[in-house]
């Protein structure tokens, strides 16, 4: 398996302060108010997660497999003892269906494109479609849509501002967690 970086060490600030806000962002995901349960644990693993990915790929532009397969373990795990414990193996099965087509549309993206998107975010889609897929497809599809949009205004943004132009190539992950993690507190 290949390390978490490639490029060489990250200074010595990035993981204390991806663990700090990665505290914070799981304290709130259990803080906002909602459906509780065990549910939430998907969300906050998704938080506990969601610094790290966003550093190694605004790094080094990609989301490393020692990261991204766990996190959709750890969450189909969570969801399928939230469903055993609640009797709510239809959401379960429709949290599935979610992570599915949300993996299978980047997929196609992937393969119609793949100069411009990673193999990387096609696996993120397993562990966001999960967590939003448990909310229901309108959660998932706004939720990928967001970050998304995010990712096409920040592109734009930095191309008016002559940061990037048409070629340079964008860290896709970090929009799409935001996106994720958004839809997820605002619905949760």
């Amino acid at each position: 398996m290949r390390p978490l970086l490639l490029d060489g060490p990250p200074p010595r600030w990035l993981w204390p302060v991806c663990a700090g806000v990665a505290l914070i962002l799981v304290v709130l995901a259990f803080a906002v108010p909602g459906e509780g349960g065990p549910a939430r644990g998907a969300l906050a693993l998704l938080a506990a997660a969601a610094p790290f990915l966003t550093a190694v790929d605004l790094r080094e532009r990609r989301l490393p497999d020692l990261i991204t397969l766990p996190l959709a373990a750890g969450c189909a795990l969570i969801l399928l003892v939230t469903a055993a414990l609640g009797g709510e193996w239809s959401r379960a099965g429709l949290a599935a269906l979610c992570a599915l087509g949300a993996t299978a549309f980047f997929l196609v993206l992937f393969v119609l494109a793949p100069s411009q998107m990673g193999f990387g975010d096609v696996k993120l889609m397993l562990s966001l479609g999960l967590v939003l897929g448990w909310q229901g497809p309108f959660v998932t599809i706004a939720g990928v849509m967001l970050g998304l949009v995010s990712a096409l205004v920040f592109g734009l943004v930095a191309m008016a501002l002559r940061r990037a132009g048409r070629r340079s190539h964008l860290a896709l992950g970090p929009h799409l967690i935001a996106g994720a993690l958004v839809l997820a507190l605002l619905t949760a």
